[in-house]
């Protein structure tokens, strides 16, 4: 008897303790971040168009049971910026709402591998790329058969959205987003971008969004009509540099854009149009902006005085299709005569100014050559190995180092020294040898 009630007494001290210990495990919970990636996934599965989508983020106060079923998501209300989330278990009922906000993406471009500078593009080598407008940028590329079979400036890696500034030989012009009528202030919303070789520039085209922002149209315009100056005042417009410029530099077409004078008293005896400028030396540095004067130019050595639109002039042209980085020869070339009026983007009059010259991209037979098509042949390429030679009066040294870009027969280029690592500016002396002067 006393040992049948000793072995009660046990049990119930063993349940007394197993008891609390049972109701003391913990309550498996459902993961916060678990419900906000469903409601990000519910989001977009009824979301046309692409967005970036952000979700309100959980007091870490609310527990809630853990769901094994399937949580259900749904839109509680007329807007879609608020999301039911509900747990139906029998035993386990609960619902939450969570606030999103959706910011849409804009389409750009990205490269699809790394591709190093001076790659040639491909319809291939490029795949979409969804950007927030926090990081648009004017000079993204938006239309990928734009940029087809120009070379890279730089090495690029998937996930970078491919720049104007990223290219070759391509820019920008503005152009209009839709029909405006004479008499209308044209604003940032009025302007969309358009890419184009450099050798395509309108010879009148505006390239400045500060040269039409705010400026009055004097006729109508349709949707996709490159911004001029003659969209504008006929009387008050000059043209001025992009960028500074040395001294002795021959001007070409990208290195002008046309401004439209406001100021009461504008500056008289100016030049009004690009062709007038094409082609020709400037006798002095100038800076960005500067109102050019026929005082600051000379005629360019070698480039036939300015004539009136009538009159005729022989021009080199190519007499086969010419292919990228190719040394141009004497039977890759021949002449024609054209009108004036179409030399507007530059032009060469004598063969020898054009051999040992190399196109930069394809050139169709028949084609006016033009300083911006050609470059020197690269006698050294980025990364290459290099020779470095300092002469000085009475001594001379000799070093290596790794070219830091491309370059052809005197240009400066930037050599990383391989003993130092010290960066340093030489010019290009002959194939894998430069030349620093002291």
């Amino acid at each position: 008897m006393t040992q049948n009630y000793t072995f009660k007494l046990l049990v119930s001290f063993i349940l007394i303790l197993y008891i609390p210990w049972c109701s003391a495990q913990p309550q498996v919970l459902h993961a916060h971040e678990d419900i906000r990636k469903g409601v990000a996934a519910f989001v977009a599965a009824n979301q046309s168009g692409h967005y970036q989508t952000e979700v309100q983020k959980m007091d870490q106060r609310i527990k809630l049971s853990q769901c094994s079923d399937e949580l259900s998501f749904s839109y509680p209300f007329e807007t879609d910026s608020t999301i039911e989330i509900r747990c139906s278990e029998i035993n386990n009922h609960w619902k939450i709402f969570l606030s999103v906000k959706n910011r849409p993406l804009y389409k750009g471009y990205s490269v699809n591998r790394i591709l190093t500078t001076g790659y040639r593009l491909t319809e291939t080598d490029l795949e979409p790329l969804y950007i927030p407008s926090s990081k648009l940028s004017p000079y993204l590329v938006d239309d990928p058969k734009s940029v087809i079979g120009f070379s890279l400036k730089q090495t690029l890696r998937p996930g970078h959205a491919l720049l104007i500034s990223d290219i070759e030989g391509i820019t920008q012009i503005m152009v209009a987003k839709k029909r405006l009528y004479a008499g209308h202030s044209v604003t940032l919303a009025d302007i969309r971008f358009k890419t184009v070789p450099l050798d395509k520039i309108p010879e009148s085209a505006i390239l400045e969004q500060s040269g039409i922002r705010n400026k009055v149209l004097i006729k109508t315009i349709s949707a996709g009509h490159v911004y001029n100056i003659t969209d504008f005042s006929h009387l008050n417009f000059a043209i001025i540099s992009r960028s500074n410029l040395e001294s002795g530099h021959i001007m070409n077409n990208t290195d002008l854009d046309v401004i439209l004078q406001t100021n009461a008293n504008p500056v008289s005896n100016h030049f009004k149009q690009k062709s007038q400028l094409i082609g020709r030396t400037l006798k002095r540095d100038i800076s960005k902006g500067t109102i050019l004067l026929p005082a600051m130019v000379e005629n360019s050595r070698d480039i036939v005085p300015l004539i009136t639109g009538k009159d005729m002039i022989n021009v080199v042209i190519t007499r086969e299709t010419l292919q990228p980085d190719r040394k141009i020869t004497a039977s890759d070339l021949d002449s024609k005569q054209v009108k004036y009026y179409t030399t507007s983007m530059g032009y060469y009059t004598k063969a020898e100014d054009v051999i040992d010259l190399v196109p930069k991209r394809f050139i169709s037979k028949g084609t006016m050559l033009r300083p911006s098509l050609l470059k020197k042949l690269d006698l050294i390429k980025k990364g290459a190995h290099v020779t470095i030679t300092v002469t000085g009066q009475g001594f001379f040294l000799s070093n290596q180092g790794i070219a830091l870009e491309p370059g052809g027969l005197n240009d400066e280029i930037q050599i990383k020294v391989t003993n130092s690592g010290k960066i340093i500016t030489g010019i290009v002396d002959a194939v894998g040898k430069v030349k620093i002067i002291k």
